[in-house]
């Protein structure tokens, strides 16, 4: 009896396309389709194990809403177009653009949802076009980790990796949630045996997973680890033990300042501004400071703050001043949100640093800075690749207004995001299975990821598109035919990477190559003179009232534009909510599941809320990868003087109950 057809199956070895912790997924592959995702038990990283999005990864790449042809815009319309005749449009509207304003009138954003390769051709690509305006969504999360690891260590990478956290005695975990933001991470430190403190104003599934929680109010973080400090050096008198003084006085420079600096911050002067009571304080601070290795992991609760560099100096001046640097178990470590945070970064996709965090002779603007400039009239030209501006960024009702006043804007994404509404060009790109690259983790380890199935329609991968473009701009240096030709160039300009796709293994390899067990700075901090700095940090100014923190859930990604297709990860969470705590709740005739209205700067969102004591009085928490509730609209569009990011994690809001 016949069996029907054969069917073509294979399965392929790649890169999940979520979170930064870059998990081995094999996808399954039949008669042209990715089918399911199946166990990769020998990846280095996650041998096998997967969460709830790693193992739907697939599901969003035959969804219908895909962009599958270049599309422009005629009388508010999208009309579908060759890919020539789109290409020679945008090319006639850059150069127009350019000729009538100067190539400082045009941005150009990249993606950490790009691979390697095509981030640094999009850098190429700005910069050979004659603008510095080039950047990426780093400088929405990590760019306060950037500036004060790079001011006070010389680099800015996660120092160890994450096998290390396996040997920690103690961690740190500050302003970070792996349990559902990083959940393989979270597992493998759940095996661990050490004792792990969490810094966080919400419960959250990790405060379920620690030892001790720590639950400041907002904004308030550089004060409660200036305290931490406090009881380290003048109750403690960490500085004093063996190890620590010589680690001190050979290898650091800055410390009689540091330690002035918090002879007044104990426990006790601190805890109306921090709302951690002192002995709580101290019980921290004895698990941190009497491990032998201690390491602290870092998120974006510390660092979306309107001082989120100075948050990040006093971790770095607690590791310092305790030692905590160039051994397994220790260090400082930021946890990225995306697969390729620190391949965009190292590859040169960022406004004041060229490949391999070379300094550029010209800054340009960052991605907020071009969107204010747009507002204003003096950016005429946006170029954005995988990015979604008018849900991610802040002042939502500005950044809409901001895409309405360009005279061009090129969307090259995989759906019509909410972005797109604004676009003149839709160019169809291709999803992480698409096409192949490499991708960098948040441990620093590059690795392959293999393209599976061919893309929709006419889609293409970003590579080619940029290529396409810019030899139809008569840009030099594009005369790439596949992306392992653009990584061995790209290698050469990083300096730290391997040099071909040939020295990548299975799983990858952690930058730079050939460094004994892993870690970073373990004989010289990557500074001019090799030593490290402590940095002191001053006290914010905070006013009274509500506030409103954004983040994300475990069932959700960004902007939510591949999750939220996702049926599994759809079901569970299918709209925007705002925790709000009961007695926020019943001062304001609020009960749960009403529809309450969040308001500041000058824009409004509705959500339904769950009352939870999952969040502090005077706090609310909403996420923000609903286009149906925007939170980031509410957000200002003043940002840390040093890194320019946002406050994302404290935004001053009023709350009113919505009537039917």
């Amino acid at each position: 009896m016949s069996g029907g057809p054969e069917r073509d199956v294979s399965a392929v070895r790649t890169v999940c396309p979520f979170c930064g912790v870059g998990c081995g997924v094999e996808l399954l592959v039949e008669d042209g389709e990715a089918v399911n995702v199946e166990r990769w038990d020998e990846h280095p990283v996650n041998g096998g194990q997967l969460c709830m999005k790693g193992v739907t990864c697939h599901e969003f790449l035959g969804h219908q809403d895909r962009l599958k042809h270049p599309m422009l815009k005629v009388q508010e319309r999208f009309v579908e177009v060759s890919w020539e005749f789109a290409l020679r449009a945008v090319v006639e509207e850059l150069n127009r653009v350019r000729d009538a304003h100067g190539p400082e009138s045009v941005g150009f954003l990249a993606s950490a949802k790009c691979t390697n390769e095509e981030n640094f051709l999009v850098q190429r690509l700005a910069r050979r076009f004659g603008t510095g305006n080039v950047d990426q969504c780093a400088r929405l999360c990590h760019s306060p980790s950037m500036s004060a690891m790079t001011e006070m260590l010389g680099s800015a990478a996660m120092s160890n990796g994450f096998d290390d956290m396996e040997e920690a005695d103690a961690v740190l975990i500050a302003g970070a949630n792996p349990a559902e933001q990083h959940p393989i991470l979270a597992r493998r430190l759940r095996r661990s045996g050490s004792t792990k403190v969490l810094v966080d104003p919400r419960k959250t599934r990790t405060a379920k997973q620690v030892d001790l929680h720590l639950r400041p109010r907002p904004g308030t973080d550089a004060v409660l680890f200036s305290t931490v400090a406090h009881v380290l050096l003048h109750e403690m008198e960490v500085h004093r033990r063996s190890g620590v003084r010589e680690f001190i006085e050979n290898r650091t420079r800055g410390f009689g300042e540091m330690l002035r600096s918090v002879e007044s911050s104990s426990p006790e002067e601190t805890a109306d501004t921090t709302g951690v009571p002192p002995g709580s304080v101290r019980e921290a601070s004895h698990v941190y400071g009497e491990a032998e290795s201690g390491a602290i992991l870092l998120g974006l609760g510390v660092t979306q703050h309107l001082n989120g560099t100075d948050n990040v100096r006093s971790l770095i001046d607690l590791a310092l001043c305790t030692g905590n640097f160039g051994r397994p178990g220790t260090g400082v470590n930021p946890l990225r949100g995306q697969d390729n945070v620190q391949g965009a970064c190292d590859v040169g996709a960022l406004p004041d640093t060229l490949p391999g965090y070379r300094p550029t002779e010209r800054e340009g603007l960052t991605a907020v800075e071009m969107l204010k400039a747009a507002e204003d009239g003096e950016l005429k030209a946006l170029y954005v690749v995988g990015e979604n501006p008018a849900v991610s960024e802040p002042d939502g009702c500005d950044v809409e207004a901001a895409l309405g006043r360009l005279d061009l804007l090129v969307v090259q994404d995989l759906f019509p995001t909410q972005t797109a509404r604004f676009a003149d060009a839709l160019l169809p790109a291709a999803a992480f299975a698409e096409r192949s690259g490499t991708v960098t983790s948040a441990e620093r380890r590059v690795q392959l990821r293999r393209g599976a199935v061919e893309p929709p329609g006419e889609a293409m991968a970003d590579w080619r598109i940029v290529t396409r473009l810019a030899r139809a701009l008569d840009l030099d240096g594009f005369d790439f035919e596949g992306p392992g030709e653009v990584y061995r160039e790209m290698a050469s300009e990083v300096g730290f990477y391997p040099e071909s796709y040939g020295d990548l293994p299975e799983g990858g390899t952690r930058w730079p190559t050939g460094l004994e067990g892993g870690y970073l700075f373990g004989d010289r901090f990557e500074t001019e003179d090799g030593l490290a700095c402590f940095v002191p940090v001053g006290t914010p100014g905070l006013e009274e009232g509500l506030v409103l923190t954004t983040g994300r859930v475990m069932e959700h990604y960004n902007t939510g534009e591949q999750s939220r297709r996702v049926g599994l990860l759809y079901g569970l969470v299918e709209a925007p909510f705002v925790e709000v705590s009961p007695a926020d709740a019943e001062s304001r005739g609020v009960s749960d599941g009403d529809v309450v209205r969040l308001s500041s700067n000058g824009c409004s969102v509705e959500a339904v809320t769950r009352v939870t004591d999952r969040v502090l009085v005077g706090t609310v928490f909403a996420p923000f990868h609903f286009v149906e509730g925007l939170v980031n609209r509410l957000v200002g569009d003043s940002v840390d003087p040093e890194s320019g990011i946002p406050g994302f994690k404290r935004v001053p809001v009023e709350m009113e109950r919505v009537d039917e």
